[in-house]
């Protein structure tokens, strides 16, 4: 279990970033970036990651 939400959190840290060098950089970079990125998402399709749950304090 622990597995899973190490790998959920990776994920959320490194697409944001990835997505970003993919399209702000210029050659070869780019298209790593873009291939991290596609690394990611087929990585928590495949573990069937769901996002994780979101509690609400917002009460009193």
């Amino acid at each position: 279990m622990i597995h899973h939400i190490a790998l959920r959190d990776a994920v959320r840290i490194i697409l944001p970033f990835s997505l970003f060098i993919g399209f702000f950089s210029h050659g070869p970079v780019s298209a790593t970036g873009f291939g991290v990125c596609a690394l990611c998402v087929w990585s928590a399709v495949r573990n069937g990651l769901r996002p994780a749950p979101v509690k609400a304090d917002f009460e009193g």
